[in-house]
Formats: C-alpha cells, structure tokens, sequence
C-alpha cells in the first residue's frame, strides 16, 4: 500500500496521525511512515517558475525527444517500479 496525504500544518494534530496509524489494522509496526515537510510556494514563485518553464520550451532547451520505441520502453521501465 502506498499513500499519499497532503494537509496543511494547521491541520497535523495528534489525532490526525492517530487516524493514519488505525489505517494500518494494528500492524503499524510492518509499514514505514515519511512525513515532509515543505514551505508554500507564493503565487508570484509559482508564476515565475512557471514563465522560467515556457521560456525554456520556447528556446527548445532541457527538452528531451524518445522515438516510439523509446517511449514505450520508458514507460515499461517506470511502470515495473
């Protein structure tokens, strides 16, 4: 099982990880748990990143190209993960 949760930090509380850990039927011990912490990106961060991005498209550079081939054994490599 492999889970994803986002929630803000005002939200993180006890009983929010005493939730998580009954998702695990008692067997809390045969899972590992990450928590991450990272700060919110602004909204002028995001537009920024986000202009850096297009303008990087827009010269043609850090693109990469795949034949079909190419592609289709990239996919069957990531998705054996």
């Amino acid at each position: 099982m492999q889970a994803t949760l986002k929630v803000s930090g005002s939200e993180l509380t006890a009983e929010l990880l005493e939730k998580i850990r009954s998702l695990f039927n008692g067997n809390s011990k045969d899972f590992d748990v990450t928590i991450s912490v990272k700060k919110r990106e602004s909204s002028e961060a995001t537009k920024a990143r986000i202009d850096n991005a297009i303008a990087s498209i827009e010269m043609g550079e850090n693109l990469q190209q795949y034949s079909p081939e190419e592609y289709e054994t990239l996919v069957k490599q990531l998705t054996q993960k």
